[in-house]
């Protein structure tokens, strides 16, 4: 038998709470080969001791078991060709949930300069908020405080009256201050799951549309 051990990483996650209900929060992780590093996917034996509670890894060898009590728990990793691991983890909830941003605000604005000349402006601000980040790229899983993102777009427009029909033409520039994540993972065992923030970087456009 192979003696290479199970590494099992563990994060918990918080669930919304409510007086009347006992507190309960989730344990996420992964298992991994502690030699290689690579995540081991479908590995069908993670229980907890002295209890019918069991999950399975998923394709990227990430493990979810949701709604357990506050306590203490070991948990139990095995699987054929590898040496049984034992971890103790403390399952308790946090005061802040996961990518819930403290302060979140969507504008738009209209404006018509000119007879079929109008200028539009629409954003996002989306406050900082706590994003977890599994292991791989980096060593260990991990809970990020996210900066501020404020997605600022704006686009002019002109209406061109033709017969039984309107020809309009249109640019603008969307995510003008360029607010975009910069700590993408960069590597086979990155955390595909670690994306935060604004879709698109500073990114020009034009275009043209029929109105019938």
């Amino acid at each position: 038998m192979r003696k290479i051990l199970l590494f099992l990483l563990l994060l918990t996650l918080s669930l919304p709470l409510f007086a009347q209900k006992k507190r309960e929060a989730d344990v996420v992780g992964h298992v991994i080969n502690k030699a290689t590093r690579e995540h081991l996917s479908y590995i069908n034996n993670i229980m907890i001791k002295g209890a019918s509670i069991r999950t399975i890894t998923d394709a990227k060898g990430h493990y979810f078991l949701k709604g357990l009590p506050e306590n203490e728990y070991i948990l139990i990793a095995s699987a054929i060709g590898y040496k049984t691991v034992e971890q103790q983890s403390q399952c308790t909830t946090p005061q802040k949930m996961l990518r819930s941003p403290d302060r979140y605000v969507y504008l738009t604005a209209y404006f018509g300069i000119i007879k079929d000349m109008n200028l539009s402006v629409s954003g996002i601000y989306t406050g900082s908020m706590l994003v977890q980040h599994f292991a791989g790229y980096i060593p260990e899983d991990s809970e990020i405080e996210t900066p501020d993102f404020l997605d600022l777009n704006i686009k002019l427009s002109y209406d061109f009256q033709l017969t039984d029909t309107t020809l309009q033409l249109y640019e603008g520039v969307q995510n003008i201050f360029n607010s975009f994540q910069s700590d993408f993972d960069r590597c086979p065992l990155r955390d595909a799951g670690y994306i935060y923030g604004t879709a698109l970087p500073h990114t020009f456009f034009m275009g043209m549309m029929i109105k019938i």
